[in-house]
């Protein structure tokens, strides 16, 4: 079958403008720029010393509203895989 492949992840880092995901399928760690999803807006911060993203979602169509996410370490993520 060609195109992505979706797999399930679960962060395992957190930074300022990425975070990376364990492919849980695969047992391999892929880093996802934030600058490469269509987001509205990104806020990093640390809290009690654990880092945290909240990321929300331009709306598309699918979905006609944004979406807001909170992505900490081991947050469960469902991922499309590209060669």
């Amino acid at each position: 079958e060609a195109g992505p492949l979706e797999v399930s992840g679960m962060v395992m880092a957190v930074l300022d403008k990425s975070f990376d995901v364990l492919i849980l399928k695969l047992g391999v760690v892929k880093r996802v720029y934030l600058e490469r999803l269509p987001l509205k807006s990104a806020k990093f911060r640390r809290n009690m010393k654990c880092p945290e993203l909240m990321i929300e979602w331009e709306a598309d169509e699918r979905c006609n509203h944004r979406t807001k996410h909170l992505i900490t370490l081991f947050t469960l993520v469902d991922c499309y895989v590209f060669a």
